[in-house]
């Protein structure tokens, strides 16, 4: 064995044990993947430079991204995706535009030019669909409503981010009107004609493996459908990307057409394993593309640290849309169950008419803060990866942006990918015990009112009926219900 075999197998090993070391340290504030990502800046090309053959880690990272990906798409409730995706997109579109409206922003003050401030802001507008697909699996949240709704969003944006980084690249070259039109729409109609793609595999494939498994056995259903999942997802990856769109499209394309199939996803999950210390390999490859060395010059230090308040207020913003849905139908629903109390009450003072503003006052107030949920879905959009650092580095490389917003960028990237995980995943955790708590609350509401209802069964011929009546309202007034309810995202939308 020739020494410099030996050299890369220790290297190999030193870097294995550390990404390790990094998830288990990263667990410490729930959020493994940041400590992946720390372990490829320290020993990646730019810090330590301990990674033997960089660039095949950062492909194997690639390769493992879209596996994510696609496990995304298979997790998808299909039937889900009419309620979620008009607000995914909604939350997609604010997403991509409000970073890089506010990154211009920033950008002009700090006496930079507008189309720097464009690129630069372009660069902050991505989300990490693999990151948020991670968190919301390891939470086991990812085959719900939200993490339907946070999927979608996350993927949407990612394609308006690539489509616009497109285009204002390639607009720079063009000559012409013609050509100028071209370039501009070619990325946006490549996108759609991939999700078109996406439907008819969507239709098809289900129907064509249930017809192939009749002459399979039945040992090998799980396999055959998971070999012909892998086909379709790199037939529409390698298409995508060769197309002008990204290729995370097509493996996410992929994965919704066999979300109805589920002796793919039962032989998919079979492979967890596999599936973990490749996702750990992709945040590793996450690492080691943030330039170090660059993160440390003068005067972009401070640009960055402060262009980090636009990137994480830009899509934290979106968080608002889930919330303004789900309070405004709550509002009105308090608001009618207080003008129906008032009306049985009949007249009242002013007094009683003063403090039963207050009370409505209050209770719209309360329908319109932010719950769990709601900044689960902005947390999960502020977080970025590998893909808001290549379109910083495309940016660069292409003159779009000079040193200085290239490094800006670069911290405010970083900021961004290592404070959303965690902070996601205490809103995640908020969301479960507030969704349990009202759960039992509402248990045991219903067993006191099983209980008072049984006792005064023996008055109800003394006092007549009408007693009744107030407690069935106490019972269907009962707001816990309503709230208990309101967690689950397909019926808020």
């Amino acid at each position: 064995m020739s020494a410099d075999v030996t050299t890369d197998i220790a290297a190999l090993s030193l870097v294995l044990f550390a990404l390790v070391l990094g998830g288990w340290l990263g667990a410490l504030v729930d959020a493994p993947l940041v400590g992946e990502i720390v372990v490829g800046v320290a020993l990646g090309p730019s810090g330590l430079d301990l990674v033997p053959h960089a660039d095949a880690f950062v492909l194997a990272g690639n390769l493992a991204l879209a596996l994510l990906v696609m496990e995304g798409g298979m997790s998808v409730d299909v039937s889900s995706l009419r309620r979620v995706g008009p607000l995914a997109t909604a939350i997609a579109v604010a997403g991509t535009l409000l970073p890089i409206g506010l990154g211009c922003a920033y950008m002009l003050a700090a006496g930079f030019r507008l189309g720097e401030g464009v690129a630069s802001g372009v660069a902050l507008s991505s989300t990490s669909i693999g990151m948020a697909t991670r968190l919301m699996q390891t939470v086991g949240e990812l085959d719900t409503p939200l993490g339907s709704l946070v999927c979608v969003a996350a993927m949407v944006d990612d394609v308006l981010s690539l489509v616009i980084l497109a285009v204002v690249g390639n607009v720079r070259g063009a000559s012409g009107a013609g050509a100028l039109a071209w370039r501009a729409s070619r990325p946006a109609l490549v996108s759609a004609l991939v999700c078109v793609a996406g439907v008819a595999a969507f239709g098809l494939c289900p129907p064509t493996f249930a017809a192939a498994r009749t002459r399979i056995p039945t040992t090998l259903h799980g396999r055959a459908a998971l070999l012909f999942a892998f086909a379709v997802t790199l037939g529409l990856t390698v298409a995508a990307g060769e197309a002008g769109s990204t290729h995370l499209l097509g493996a996410f394309a992929g994965g919704v057409a066999f979300a109805s199939v589920d002796d793919a996803k039962t032989q998919w999950a079979r492979n967890e394993a596999f599936a973990a210390w490749a996702y750990s390999v992709f945040f590793l490859s996450v690492g080691m593309q943030i330039p170090l060395s660059a993160l440390f010059e003068a005067r972009g230090v401070g640009l960055g640290v402060g262009y980090a308040v636009p990137a994480v207020l830009g899509k934290l913003a979106t968080a608002l849309f889930f919330a303004n849905r789900r309070d405004v139908a709550d509002a009105e629903e308090a608001g009618n169950r207080f003008v129906d109390a008032a009306d049985d009450e009949g007249p009242s003072s002013d007094a009683n008419n003063n403090d039963a503003r207050r009370k409505s006052r209050r209770r719209f107030c309360s329908c319109v803060s932010l719950s769990p949920d709601a900044f689960v879905v902005g947390w999960a959009m502020v977080g970025r990866g590998e893909l808001g650092f290549v379109m910083a580095r495309q940016a660069r490389e292409e003159g779009l942006i000079g040193p200085e917003p290239y490094v800006a960028s670069c911290w405010a990237l970083l900021i961004a990918t290592l404070v959303a995980p965690p902070l996601m995943r205490r809103a995640l955790d908020a969301r479960r015990r507030k969704r349990d708590a009202a759960g039992a609350a509402a248990g045991g509401r219903g067993t006191a009112s099983s209980g008072d209802a049984s006792g005064r069964a023996g008055d109800s011929n003394d006092r007549g009926s009408n007693d009744g009546a107030p407690s069935g309202a106490r019972s269907n007034d009962d707001p816990v219900g309503e709230r208990t309810r309101g967690w689950r995202l397909g019926g808020l939308i």
